[in-house]
């Protein structure tokens, strides 16, 4: 790879994470919106102050602290960054730290992935995964929640591309889909039974069962054990080290989503078996 390809790739990589930033705030706002709106029909039948509400392409970014709206080049945290305008015009705060590493992310991601694969179809999908765990794991991160809209596509869109075997063969990706979604949903069922309360999500469960579609049965073993040794250490440090209550939410599509990103490359450095 020259510098010539490495410089494009990185570029790109900064152009998707700023876009999957701008998902990050906007999705959210908008699933938000959805549910108000799907509670206020269920109530209420005057729809004029429904219709009224901006949908998520219309929602500005803005100051957390100040609610200063930002301007279009600090979209980009990194153009932001070159122009010295990472704070805030109004309340001088830092605003796009969280893009800035989000767009890092992504163009560390772009460069890996392409050095190990190149560039062919099994990159893209990889990049496609990748991607879309970045920004759930940000989400999950933010707001506890995994939007379907993101998981459900991302499970057809890996048992469509297993289908002409770009990752794997049809039959492992259709079992891993069938293991990852049963796996989390007896796993919540006997905590539920155990403990008298929910301990596992609905959205983590599909979101095993869209990663059982792109890499197949066998990752999900390693995967599956490497989320729950970071959830276990997140808890850990809460509990002993913040001394907050045992009952805490965690994002855990946080964890499987690194434990995928682990599972990549100790499968190329051939650290473990297919």
């Amino acid at each position: 790879m020259n510098l010539l390809e490495l410089l494009l790739l990185g570029l790109f990589g900064i152009l998707l994470g700023s876009g999957l930033n701008m998902l990050t705030h906007k999705l959210p706002i908008f699933i938000y919106n959805n549910w108000k709106i799907q509670c206020e029909l269920f109530l209420y039948s005057d729809r004029t102050e429904i219709s009224s509400r901006p949908s998520s392409l219309e929602v500005r970014l803005n100051c957390q602290h100040c609610q200063q709206f930002y301007s279009r080049l600090q979209y980009i945290a990194f153009l932001s960054l070159l122009l010295g305008s990472l704070r805030c015009v109004g309340c001088k705060n830092f605003n796009s730290l969280r893009g800035l590493l989000i767009e890092f992310l992504s163009c560390s991601l772009v460069i890996l992935i392409t050095s190990h694969l190149g560039i062919n179809c099994p990159a893209l999908c990889y990049l496609v995964l990748f991607s879309s765990l970045l920004l759930l794991a940000v989400i999950d991160y933010y707001h506890y929640i995994v939007p379907d809209c993101i998981v459900l596509p991302l499970l057809w869109l890996g048992l469509i591309a297993n289908t002409f075997g770009l990752i794997c063969n049809s039959e492992t990706a259709i079992l891993g889909a069938s293991v990852g979604y049963s796996f989390l949903w007896l796993s919540a069922c006997l905590f539920k039974i155990i403990r008298g309360y929910e301990g596992v999500g609905r959205g983590d469960m599909k979101l095993l069962a869209a990663i059982g579609a792109w890499l197949g049965a066998y990752p999900l073993i390693f995967i599956v054990l490497a989320a729950c040794s970071l959830g276990i250490a997140a808890v850990y440090v809460a509990v002993f080290g913040y001394k907050r209550s045992s009952q805490i939410k965690l994002p855990f599509a946080l964890f499987l989503s690194i434990a995928v990103v682990f599972d990549f490359f100790l499968k190329d450095l051939n650290w473990r078996t297919p």
